[in-house]
């Protein structure tokens, strides 16, 4: 049963209330309101009988192949316990599928392995030696919404027109949204509508402070800076999902419909950086897993599916990850680095 037309009453009582929203605000609801959100409502929203896919659902194989990564940093910073915080670990899929892959990839002897699955908005515990690894997490943050008109940054707002949601722009809600383009060296030309995901800032940050120690590796949708903001994405990026189908209206299916928007891995990298978070690389999701063996994998299932049914679906579930335009290139990877000061100020991994 749809709970849509109560979240969409609660919306619309508080802008009764308090006035036009953020569409931050208005997001943030949509998606998170306890009990009513789509992230929050209780249905499973992943899988044929839901609104998407993502690639740990697809296939096993998936958290094999970050298991090697996984395994292949551990080494490198040695330890006891193989610590891994997962951002956004939904029904904790890839979190099954990496701890049974990761003993065969640690030296032998070496097999103690904390996994600590975080949700959204759940504090984030101070770590050392650990890696953190998120997958299409940062994509579902509620994000601003900014249209640039007569040469000014306005912010979009939801208000009502009667029981319908409306869009006004008015001044920026908070500094933060000019200085975004301001940090980022991005000029928007009169009339360019797009989204900033403050969230994805407090978000690096807040890894930053809790990180001592280790690498973070995040998987998601996007694009760097002169990309996502091309003039042919003058419209923005944002999308709805509703039962496998694209929407363009955020204000249909409240509560029932996904909201998210593409990632600046760019502002990931940027902010990052002054934070303390050196980039260690960035790429497709095809070059990335292929440098874990994924091409290796993809052959070896191929001879195996002729006889094999199970090899067959992985090898079709592999193939749609390194697909170059398909998920493999769509999905990028970025993996950046915490190191400790050392007591001369320079910095060591080792």
């Amino acid at each position: 049963m749809t709970k849509s037309p109560e979240l969409k009453q609660l919306i619309a009582d508080r802008i009764r209330a308090e006035g036009a929203i953020t569409f931050r605000d208005y997001m943030a609801m949509a998606l998170y309101t306890p009990g009513l959100g789509y992230y929050t409502r209780g249905n499973n929203p992943i899988g044929r009988a839901g609104d998407f896919y993502t690639s740990p659902t697809s296939t096993p194989l998936f958290g094999k192949m970050l298991a090697r990564w996984l395994g292949e940093r551990f080494r490198e910073m040695g330890g006891d316990v193989c610590t891994i915080v997962e951002m956004g670990a939904a029904r904790g899929v890839l979190a099954r599928d990496i701890k049974a892959a990761l003993r065969d990839e640690l030296p032998a002897g070496r097999n103690d392995i904390d996994y600590r699955q975080i949700d959204y908005g759940d504090a984030l515990p101070a770590v050392d030696n650990a890696c953190i690894i998120s997958n299409e997490l940062i994509d579902a943050f509620p994000v601003h919404r900014v249209k640039m008109a007569a040469g000014e940054l306005r912010e979009i707002y939801v208000d009502l027109d009667g029981d319908r949601f409306t869009e006004i722009t008015r001044p920026p809600s908070t500094a933060r949204l000019p200085a975004y383009f301001n940090d980022l060296d991005v000029s928007l030309s009169d009339g360019f509508t797009t989204e900033i995901n403050l969230a994805a800032i407090d978000w690096v940050r807040t890894i930053t402070d809790n990180l001592a120690r280790g690498y973070v590796l995040t998987i998601d949708y996007g694009y760097e800076s002169p990309e996502l903001y091309a003039p042919y994405r003058s419209g923005g990026t944002l999308m709805g999902y509703h039962r496998h189908s694209y929407s363009t209206d955020p204000y249909a299916n409240i509560g029932t419909q996904d909201l998210t928007s593409h990632v600046n891995f760019s502002a990931l990298m940027k902010y990052g950086d002054d934070a303390g978070l050196r980039t260690i690389s960035f790429a497709t999701q095809s070059d990335f897993l292929s440098g874990l063996g994924g091409q290796e994998m993809l052959a070896e299932l191929q001879k195996r599916s002729i006889s094999d049914v199970a090899a067959l679906k992985d090898y079709l579930a592999v193939k749609g990850l390194l697909m170059a335009d398909g998920m493999g290139g769509v999905f990028k990877v970025l993996v950046q680095e915490k190191t400790r000061a050392s007591a001369d100020g320079r910095t060591y991994s080792e």
